[in-house]
């Protein structure tokens, strides 16, 4: 599984705390239309 590291998800959410990013982030297996990223 490939994963983008934390700071370029905050960058681009705009979130600054790992505590609400981590709120959006899901496991791979449990998406129900896979992602095409």
């Amino acid at each position: 599984m490939a994963s983008l590291p934390t700071w370029l998800m905050h960058e681009q959410t705009g979130h600054r705390s790992d505590t609400v990013l981590a709120r959006y982030i899901q496991p791979v297996e449990k998406r129900k239309v896979p992602s095409v990223l």
